[in-house]
């Protein structure tokens, strides 16, 4: 009888240890494996949400790009309108007048004077449409020696019949007699003209107006007075403000659109000139004073680059300012001019004169070189001297900087124009440059 081998208890328990034991590995081996595929998911989860935050991050930066773009574009068309409105109102106003003076002189059998302000108006038209694409509050003269004489007798005559049907009559003098004067003869008598038609549509019927020319010692003085209702006190301090309606009324029932004024008051400050209202002091009415200053004297001395590639145009403009004491210094292109004072001393110029079609550098990149470097050195005013008359040329100008506009051919009295505008308050409250360094 053999004996059959008896296992012991330990053996078993140690063989179902070992197998609990390899299955735990082997499990434990599957869970490393899945956390190790969900953790390789979420990383590429991950790298797929950061992609799509950068994108959403650029989306964003777009967004606010495009919504700057379009606030920027409303605002273009928004001001676009604006200017265009605006540009109508004055020509509506400058026009309307001048319209229903024609009417008068042709129902008076006057047609000479009539054929006279149809070309004035049409002027006055070619100009105001010049400046449809600029900003309305500055003012391209196109200055000539004027005969100050002529132009009131043609003003007076273009008003004369309004103030008949009011039974006005309309004074007018000159002292000296041959009062000649550097100014824009379109713009002057737009001045003259708004003065005139609000004299004769605020005075009362039977009364008189008057306007007065004096000069001394150069300087031109208007004055332009009628026998209304004059000013209350609040009225003088928004009585050049732009469709300010007034205290007083037209005394039979005229229009008024509030504009006529401040038309006024941008053209006398084109002209480097004030002008100032008041009431009457020896009876009722209102008094317009308008102060043109006397050309530039010797004195006034302003150091002036001038920047042009003809040397024709660049001697011409040495010799105008040098006959009337200033300093010039002259570069053929616009490159050697953003040098010149971007290194010079501050306040070393007092004016730059600058034209726009030059070869390396033209004139509004060196404006907008110049004007973008900031600081105390690029003060200094900048007027382009052009024979551009592209509305958005000149509007480009201004954008980059230009502090003025002057178109070509710029003669003796355009010259002493600008340089009374520019150099008289810079060269009267200094020395003269030399000093000043």
């Amino acid at each position: 009888m053999t004996n059959s081998p008896i296992s012991r208890p330990n053996d078993e328990h140690a063989h179902s240890v070992e197998d609990a034991l390899a299955q735990a590995v082997a499990r434990a081996a599957e869970l490393v494996a899945e956390v190790e595929e969900r953790s390789e998911r979420l990383d590429a989860a991950n790298h797929e949400l950061a992609a799509a935050n950068v994108r959403a991050a650029e989306l964003v930066v777009e967004l606010q790009s495009r919504r700057e773009e379009l606030e920027w574009a409303n605002a273009s068309l928004r001001q676009v309108d604006e200017s265009n409105r605006r540009l109508l109102r004055v020509a509506a106003h400058d026009l309307r007048g001048g319209l229903a003076g024609v009417d008068a002189m042709l129902e008076l059998g006057d047609t000479a004077s009539a054929r006279t302000e149809v070309d004035r108006l049409a002027r006055l038209l070619e100009e105001l449409l010049g400046e449809s694409r600029q900003d309305l509050d500055h003012v391209v003269l196109r200055a000539q020696v004027v005969r100050l004489e002529g132009l009131l007798d043609d003003a007076v005559r273009a008003h004369q019949p309004a103030a008949l049907r009011k039974e006005q009559t309309i004074r007018w003098s000159c002292v000296p007699d041959e009062v000649r004067l550097d100014a824009d003869p379109i713009r002057l008598r737009q001045v003259v003209d708004n003065l005139l038609s609000n004299a004769v549509k605020f005075g009362p019927r039977g009364g008189a107006v008057s306007i007065e020319a004096t000069e001394v010692r150069g300087a031109v003085t208007l004055t332009i007075r009628d026998e209304g209702q004059g000013f209350e006190a609040e009225d003088l301090e928004r009585v050049f403000g732009e469709f300010e309606m007034l205290s007083a009324r037209p005394t039979a029932g005229e229009s008024s659109h509030g504009i006529g004024l401040s038309i006024v008051r941008r053209i006398v400050e084109a002209h480097g000139g004030t002008v100032t209202a008041r009431n009457r002091t020896d009876r009722s009415g209102a008094e317009f004073r308008i102060d043109l200053p006397a050309p530039v004297q010797v004195g006034c001395a302003c150091r002036i680059l001038v920047v042009d590639d003809e040397a024709v145009n660049r001697r011409y403009l040495r010799a105008q300012l040098e006959r009337v004491g200033h300093t010039v210094e002259e570069c053929e292109d616009g490159q050697d001019a953003v040098f010149r004072i971007l290194n010079a001393a501050p306040d070393y110029y007092d004016l730059a004169l600058l034209d726009l079609e030059m070869p390396i550098l033209g004139g509004l990149d060196v404006l907008r070189r110049v004007r973008s470097m900031g600081g105390d050195r690029v003060d200094v005013p900048f007027v382009v001297v052009t024979g551009h008359t592209d509305s958005e040329v000149l509007s480009d100008a201004l954008d980059a900087g230009a502090s003025d506009l002057v178109i070509k051919p710029l003669r003796s009295p355009g010259v002493r124009c600008l340089l009374r505008r520019w150099c008289v308050a810079r060269g009267s409250a200094s020395a003269a440059p030399t000093a000043r360094r």
